[in-house]
C-alpha cells in the first residue's frame, strides 16, 4: 500500500514481476461517520499509511484543502481507517488540529502525533504549534497525550520489543540545529529516552554538527534484527535524503559508531552536502528495502526496491505524482515482549 501524490490510497500487485497492476482501493468509497460522511476522500492530501500486523486494516491520515497557515477543518490533517479494500472507511479524528503519522499498536490501538498538546514551536517567525506523541482506541475514543514534550515529534513505529521508536527535536542543553535523534518509550509514554547520538562532537561552523545526520526520520525496526532503518534528513528542508541503518547495541562515541549508511558515501543533507534523494524507507531486511526515491532530486519520487550496494529497481512512478510511504501488503508478528 503507498500513498500516490494528493490522489489516493493504492495497492500496487505483483509489483516485482512485471505486470504491476495498481488500485486505488478509496475509489468509490464514502466516509461512514464525522465530518466527511457520505463523501469520498478524493483529492486533498494523504499522508503516511500503516497497516496492521494482521495485514487487513490501514490508517491513514487525509487534508482537504491545502494549509496556509490558518488551521481549521479543512486545511489540518485527521486520521482515518479502512479495510485492505478501502471498505469500512471510518474517520477517527477532527477539528482544527493536526493529527498526523498514525501506527498500529500490537493491541490493536493507535499511536499517532497530534498538537493537541498546545504551545508553539520557538523558533518561527509565525505562529507553528508543536505537536507530540498521542494514543487513541482503535475506534478514535479515549485520545490521550504521552508525550508534554516541549518540541516536536515525528513518526512513532513499535520496534521487536513493543516499544515505540520516533524523532524527537529536542532543545535541552543543545543548539536549535542539533540532530534530532530517534528516542524510544514505552506505549504509555514512560521512560522515554534517547535512542543514539545524544550529544555530537562534530564541529561544522556553521551548524555545530559536521558530517552526522541533521534528523534521524521515519525510524523503522528491521525484520530479523536490533537495527533500525531511517532517513537522514535535513532540518530545513522536506524528509528526504539518505537511508541510514542505526545500531543502538554499539557504543555511542558521539560521532557515527552507532549509524552506517545504507544509500550512498555522499554526506548527509545540509550537514555534509549530501542529497534529498530518498524518503520513507521500509525495511525488509538489512540488505534490502523498499523506498521513494528520486534519482535527479527534481522534486518527483517513485517507488523503488534498494539495497544495500546501492542497487535500485523501479516499482512504480507517473509522470506527474510523487509515489512515498511503501509499505509490503502482508501480516507481520507481534513484538514478543509488549510493553505495556
Amino acid at each position: 500500500a503507498h500513498v500516490n501524490g494528493g490522489n489516493g490510497l493504492f495497492i500496487l500487485e505483483n509489483a516485482f514481476r512485471g505486470t504491476s497492476s495498481l488500485t486505488n482501493v478509496l475509489s468509490g468509497k464514502t466516509v461512514q461517520n464525522g465530518v466527511y460522511q457520505g463523501q469520498t476522500l478524493s483529492g486533498g492530501g494523504f499522508l503516511s499509511p500503516d497497516l496492521n500486523y494482521e495485514g487487513d486494516k490501514i490508517v491513514f491520515c487525509w487534508m482537504s484543502g491545502s494549509n496556509s497557515y490558518t488551521w481549521n477543518q479543512s486545511t489540518t490533517y485527521h486520521i482515518f481507517k479502512c479495510d485492505l479494500d478501502g471498505s469500512n472507511l471510518r474517520e477517527l479524528t477532527s477539528g482544527s488540529k493536526n493529527d498526523i503519522h498514525p501506527a498500529w499498536l500490537p493491541d490493536g490501538n493507535i499511536i499517532f502525533i497530534s498538537e493537541r498538546r498546545g504551545g508553539d514551536g520557538r523558533c518561527h517567525q509565525r505562529p507553528c504549534p508543536t505537536f507530540t506523541l498521542h494514543t487513541m482506541d482503535a475506534n478514535g475514543d479515549n485520545i490521550r497525550c504521552i508525550s508534554y514534550h516541549e518540541t516536536n515529534e515525528w513518526w512513532p513505529a513499535v520496534d521487536h520489543n513493543g516499544m515505540i521508536v520516533y524523532t524527537r527535536w529536542d532543545y535541552v542543553d543543545r543548539g536549535a540545529t542539533h540532530t534530532h535523534s530517534a528516542w524510544i518509550t514505552k506505549p504509555d509514554g514512560h521512560n522515554a529516552r534517547q535512542l543514539v547520538l545524544n550529544y555530537t562532537n562534530s564541529g561544522s561552523p556553521e551548524y555545530g554538527l559536521g558530517n552526522v545526520p541533521m534528523m534521524q526520520m521515519q525510524v523503522r525496526p528491521i525484520p530479523g534484527s536490533n537495527k533500525y532503518m531511517a532517513t537522514a534528513a535535513p532540518h530545513h528542508w522536506e524528509c528526504f535524503g539518505e537511508v541510514i541503518v542505526i545500531d543502538a547495541e554499539i557504543e555511542d562515541d558521539d560521532w557515527n559508531s552507532t549509524i552506517t549508511r545504507f544509500t550512498t558515501n555522499n554526506g548527509y543533507p545540509e550537514s555534509n552536502g549530501g542529497g534529498h534523494r530518498y524518503g520513507t524507507p521500509y525495511p525488509l531486511s538489512e540488505e534490502y528495502a523498499l523506498v521513494a526515491y528520486s534519482p535527479t532530486q527534481n522534486g518527483r519520487w517513485d517507488l523503488y526496491a534498494i539495497d544495500n550496494a546501492t542497487n535500485t529497481t523501479l516499482l512504480y512512478n507517473d509522470s506527474s505524482l510523487s509515489c512515498q510511504s511503501p509499505i509490503p501488503v502482508k501480516s507481520r508478528t507481534k513484538p514478543i515482549t509488549c510493553h505495556v
